[in-house]
């Protein structure tokens, strides 16, 4: 009963069966890239929708330099299905914390804990305690130096300044402290990491690390016309050994994390006939444009 509420919740996240978020806003690009502002869609007042997949949700909180709309954006992310979630995690809090007692530990991560290298709670809690006393000193040097970047910026555009760093500021400010302190400029850097580039690659590191070779599958029996499918052969003798498909642009329904998905496991037929093993790759890098790549992210 707890594993399927726990899905049911999941589900609600990443398969919504409503249509996918949209926050509008304001027209400003507000530092954002030319490449990330090509691939948003126009309202009919001039704002721009900005849905909540992380392809369009991520690179606007770490970019945009204007405070609200970057709220906006992390209260609409952080809000996703309260409405269905809600009560399904409290009922799950309730069923752990009744599953935990009756297998007699104190609590459900007692229980979740019991078979890892942690043990149990206590050892975390000692852990997590000790590491909070080496890193405190140099954390709040970082902090001091957050906030004083918040406190120039706020100043040179006219924002007021409160002291204070917030969820909605602390993904713009650590991309900040690349570009300040370390001169790293990422608008430069995607140049160099077209999708295509980088997985043509990525491919190729592979096939000579393993001693294999990936050719396009013609034609693939696949979900959507995006998906492609590929073949790997042993490079040696030839032999088909598995399948992959690779499924890179966000879609609405789509899952919404990166994952690898075992489709089907190799094994020995009854008939002595080797089943291939299949996987998918799935992610949801920006879709390219006619005049626009998809250009990747460096980190």
């Amino acid at each position: 009963m707890t594993s399927k509420k726990r899905g049911r919740e999941t589900v609600n996240v990443n398969e919504p069966p409503h249509p996918v978020h949209n926050v509008c806003v304001r027209p400003l690009p507000g530092g954002l890239a030319e490449s990330y502002m090509r691939g948003l869609e126009k309202a009919d007042d001039g704002r721009y929708k900005v849905s909540l997949e992380y392809p369009q949700y991520y690179p606007l909180m770490k970019r945009c330099f204007i405070p609200e709309t970057r709220r906006k954006m992390e209260a609409a992310f952080q809000s996703r299905c309260k409405e269905e979630n809600t009560s399904i995690l409290e009922r799950l809090i309730s069923l752990r914390a009744k599953m935990a007692e009756l297998l007699g530990f104190r609590t459900h991560a007692d229980y979740v804990l019991e078979m890892n290298m942690a043990r149990n709670t206590r050892n975390v809690s000692r852990f997590l305690d000790a590491f909070h006393e080496k890193l405190k000193l140099v954390g709040e040097q970082e902090r001091c130096y957050i906030l004083e970047l918040k406190r120039r910026e706020c100043g040179e555009r006219g924002y007021e300044f409160d002291g204070q760093i917030h969820a909605w500021d602390l993904p713009y400010y650590m991309n900040r402290v690349e570009q300040v302190k370390f001169s790293v400029d990422k608008d430069k850097l995607i140049e160099y990491f077209p999708l295509e580039v980088v997985t043509e690659g990525l491919l190729g590191i592979y096939q000579d690390l393993l001693g294999l070779t990936f050719q396009p599958v013609p034609k693939p029996h696949a979900w959507h016309p995006d998906v492609r499918l590929f073949s790997a052969r042993d490079a040696a003798s030839g032999e088909e050994i598995g399948q992959f498909y690779l499924d890179l642009h966000p879609r609405e329904g789509k899952y919404g994390h990166a994952a690898c998905f075992g489709l089907q496991p190799g094994c020995l037929l009854a008939d002595g006939i080797r089943m291939l093993p299949v996987a998918a790759m799935v992610a949801n890098f920006t879709r390219p444009t006619v005049d626009w790549p998809s250009l990747l992210q460096h980190h």
